[in-house]
């Protein structure tokens, strides 16, 4: 069964889309070792498996991601098991403007008061850097 990323995204709470809501997934996987081109990754955890666990594999197998939340109440964001486990391989992350009152959320960053679009990114090749995003809309 063929479904697009809108309806991926009806049956997933919490989830959210950036781009295209009409692209086509070809199949939904929970192991990464079946995974294809096409195909949509759901992490699962179980009583004797965390496929949260299988992240640092993500890069190999061609995964890619975007995790995006709301900076009010982001320090509580550790407790999730995608963003801790992404903090603890120390994949790059952008923070933006927020409160300083957050407390650090990624690396050593806080977030700021920042003009629109405006952050730091965190890399591990490339430590801190300040990154300025826009948004293009589609033709």
């Amino acid at each position: 069964m063929m479904m697009t990323l809108s309806q991926a995204h009806a049956l997933l709470p919490g989830s959210a889309i950036v781009g295209d809501g009409e692209l086509r997934i070809a199949r939904v996987h929970s192991d990464t070792r079946t995974l294809g081109a096409g195909d949509l990754f759901v992490a699962l955890k179980g009583e004797r498996f965390d496929a949260h666990d299988f992240l640092p594999q993500a890069k190999d197998v061609g995964l890619h991601m975007i995790v995006a939340r709301r900076t009010g109440g982001a320090s509580r964001s550790t407790y999730d098991p995608v963003i801790g486990k992404l903090k603890e391989i120390s994949s790059p992350g952008l923070v933006g403007s927020g409160s300083k009152d957050e407390g650090v959320l990624w690396g050593t960053v806080k977030p700021s008061a920042q003009p629109p679009g405006r952050g730091t990114i965190v890399t591990r090749k490339l430590g801190q850097q300040r990154m300025q995003v826009a948004w293009l809309a589609a033709d």
